[in-house]
Formats: structure tokens, C-alpha cells, sequence
């Protein structure tokens, strides 16, 4: 139903002019990779309204920068499916981001019509990047800087590709994956230090919850995020208001919520892998500490939830 309301998909193989904001941008080494929050389609001497993304890989020498309004002339594509089975499908992937085709142009069938047309959303959200990658490029070397920018904003697009295929082979690419781990530290570090000022508890629950939800939006509410942010908020309400808490079922509550919301996100890996770990920590990492008594303390805990995570996702990253 979702690649039946896109308008872009139907002129595929044409050559059009799209006009619309760089609402994301990825400098590459010879192109740059922008995605299109497109307004209007221009084919066949007609202009068309739209209201979808394109990601558009512009190749020469250009400067743009989000906000920037352009039109892009180009022929549309489609993205491309796996071409050997159970390998990577790219089609799907940008499909569980709302993107259903994909344009290549050069810099000169780019036309900047103006800048800074960012909503204060995005612009909040825009800026907010922008200051972290600053801060980090001030206080720490290059390799570092994006490393930790990956690290903070849950994209490992900072990192070159070298590093990319480095981390991915080592088994530490979900480092760069915003989850539980991130929202849990971020969320008990918040609750100590508003404890410590005296806050009341009630006050401070809600105020960390919704700095977390900002946090999420600034980021882009990867699927991770959302999973650990509505079971988070679903634990702290549990509290608020002593009701009785159920982490199987609360998960299952994220996962339909989700769904319910995007139902593609059912074949992003990031989707998979976040909830799978989380059920058999759940599930898992408790009878693990039955199975191996009197093996308990904080070190063993840490140990049974990494090995739970491990056995949990092992087939699921064999298949990929």
C-alpha cells in the first residue's frame, strides 16, 4: 500500500526534473548523496505535485547543504533488489525509509533555487548534528571524531568505507546501532543526576523521558530507538503509577506499535536484531543464571545478558 501512494515510482526510466529539499547529506569521496524531500515533478511538459523522498547521488564538484532547495534533472530509477538470493536487498532497505526510487545527475543539471527551507524540526534536528560533529572534530583527532559522531547519532555512514567493512568484520558494527544500551546509560545517568539535585522522583521520570524522546527525534527515530523508548516510557509509567510491569509483553507492545506504524520495518535488520536481542535477554539471560548458580555479581549478570544476545542473534547474522 505504501509503494502504491508513491508518484515517482510510476515514471521510472524517464527523464524528469524533480524540485524539492535536502533534507539529508552525505559527502562522498567523487559525489555527494543527498535525500530529496521532493514538492514537484516536472515530465513531459507537466508539473506534477508531490510529497515523497528520492535519494539522488549528484557526482561533480558542488556545495549544497541541507535546507537547500533544488531541481535535479535526472532519469528516475528504481533501486536495485538483491541479485543472488539472501544477500542484501537495497530496494527493501530504502523502502523501509519511505524511498522508492533513486535518481544519478551531475552538478550541472542541479539548480539551486534557494536555501534554508529546513521546518524548525528539522532544522532543530539539522543543527543538532551539525554540533555534535563540530564538537567532536574540535576535541578529538579526525578518526576519532567520527567514530564517536557514529557512535552518538546511530550512523556509521560517518566512517570511511574502509572502516566501515573493518568494524562490520569484527562483529562491532552495531556499536554505530543507537539501542537499549545507549537509551539505558543515557536514561540512568539523567535519573542520578536529578536525584542528586534533589528533584522529585515523579518530576524526574518525566523529565527524563522526554529528554530521551528528544534525543530520538534528533536522531531520527531509528527503529532501535523507538523499541527501547516505548518500553522505557512503559517501565517508568509501571512505576509512577505501581502498576504491575511485564517486559515480554511490553516488548510485544513496541513491536506492534511499530509495525502498526511502518509494517516494512518488519525486514530492516536494525528492526530484527533489536528485537530479537532484547526477548532472549529477557528470556535467556535469567535462566542463565539459574543454569551456572552460584555464579552471580554484576561482572556474571553482564556476561549471562552478552551471551543471551550472542545466541540469541547468531542465526539471524549467519543468514545475513
Amino acid at each position: 500500500e505504501k509503494t502504491e501512494k508513491s508518484v515517482l515510482s510510476n515514471y521510472v526510466g524517464k527523464n524528469v526534473d524533480i524540485q524539492g529539499i535536502v533534507i539529508e547529506l552525505k559527502e562522498k569521496e567523487d559525489y555527494s548523496n543527498v535525500v530529496l524531500k521532493g514538492e514537484y515533478l516536472y515530465v513531459d511538459g507537466t508539473r506534477l505535485p508531490i510529497n515523497e523522498k528520492a535519494t539522488v547521488n549528484i557526482y561533480g564538484d558542488i556545495t549544497i547543504e541541507t535546507g537547500y532547495k533544488l531541481k535535479i534533472s535526472g532519469v528516475l530509477k528504481e533501486p536495485n533488489r538483491n541479485k543472488n538470493p539472501k544477500l542484501f536487498n537495497y530496494k527493501l532497505y530504502l523502502e523501509t525509509e519511505d524511498i522508492y526510487t533513486t535518481m544519478n545527475s551531475n552538478y550541472f543539471a542541479v539548480d539551486i533555487l534557494s536555501k534554508g527551507n529546513l521546518n524548525k524540526g528539522q532544522n532543530l534536528r539539522n543543527n543538532f548534528q551539525n554540533y555534535v560533529l563540530e564538537t567532536f572534530n574540535k576535541y578529538l583527532g579526525a578518526e576519532k571524531s567520527k567514530l564517536v559522531t557514529s557512535i552518538v547519532l546511530g550512523d556509521i555512514s560517518y566512517l570511511e568505507e574502509a572502516e566501515q567493512i573493518k568494524y562490520r568484520e569484527l562483529g562491532l558494527a552495531h556499536l554505530m546501532a543507537v539501542s537499549g544500551l545507549h537509551i539505558g546509560i543515557i536514561t540512568s545517568s539523567l535519573i542520578f543526576l536529578f536525584s542528586s539535585l534533589g528533584i522529585h522522583r515523579k518530576t524526574n521520570l518525566i523529565i527524563t523521558i522526554s529528554i530521551t524522546w528528544l534525543y530520538g527525534y534528533l536522531i531520527g527515530y531509528p527503529p532501535s530507538v523507538l523499541r527501547s523508548l516505548i518500553m522505557f516510557t512503559t517501565l517508568f509509567y509501571s512505576q509512577l503509577y505501581s502498576k504491575y510491569y511485564d517486559n515480554i509483553n511490553t516488548l510485544s507492545f513496541a513491536a506492534f506499535i511499530l509495525l502498526l506504524y511502518n509494517p516494512l520495518w518488519l525486514f530492516s535488520v536494525g528492526f530484527q536484531l533489536s528485537f530479537l536481542a532484547t526477548f532472549f535477554i529477557i528470556t535467556l539471560s535469567s535462566k542463565l543464571r539459574e543454569w551456572f548458580y552460584p555464579k552471580h555479581g554484576k561482572l556474571y549478570n553482564l556476561l549471562y545478558g552478552i551471551i543471551a544476545v550472542q545466541i540469541g542473534i547468531a542465526l539471524i547474522m549467519a543468514y545475513y
